[in-house]
């Protein structure tokens, strides 16, 4: 019976071990080891390099150069005027009110700022606190100082940890008591 398995098994076995003994066939393309040439780059002809210029102008809104004004104290009129357009386009924006009010203590309106400041804490402008203070710098230039000192002690009473703030409110303890 051993004989018949060994026979079978070389039977089996026999094609692939041809197939095995053959020679290997070596592949055209190169191996690692081989370097091929570098191409240098060429510079595209003339014809094909340009030169693209965009020029993008973008409005600003009249919010945006009263804050700018507000901010920068700079041309002060021209704020003032898109100050004034940006309440004309949306009367009930505490936030125009508030640059505003900037832009008239800029230029020493204070009454006209302090009105501008109530319009802002009024409407619920995003800067109530600062609004509360700045209505209080307001009534300070105008040397109503026991109002000032309430409206700097609101802004505080918003803003615990804001200095300027808190140093008003020290700057007038006499006024609390």
């Amino acid at each position: 019976m051993r004989p018949v398995i060994i026979l079978l098994c070389v039977l089996i076995m026999a094609p692939s071990l041809s197939h095995a003994l053959q020679s290997l066939d070596v592949p055209e393309t190169p191996t690692f080891d081989d370097r091929l040439p570098r191409k240098e780059k060429q510079d595209p002809p003339v014809e094909l390099t340009f030169e693209k210029t965009i020029t993008i102008e973008q409005k600003k809104s009249n919010l945006v150069i009263c804050s700018e004004g507000a901010a920068s104290g700079e041309n002060l009129e021209s704020a003032l005027e898109a100050c004034n357009a940006a309440i004309d386009e949306a009367p009930e924006n505490g936030e125009a009110y508030y640059y505003r009010g900037f832009v008239l203590f800029h230029l020493e309106r204070y009454a006209d700022a302090e009105r501008d400041f109530t319009m802002a804490i009024d409407y619920g402008a995003n800067h109530l606190a600062e609004s509360y203070y700045q209505r209080g710098a307001c009534k300070e230039q105008q040397r109503r100082l026991r109002e000032a000192a309430a409206d700097f002690k609101k802004a505080h009473d918003l803003k615990p940890d804001w200095y300027p703030a808190k140093r008003k409110v020290e700057e007038y303890h006499w006024a609390y008591k």
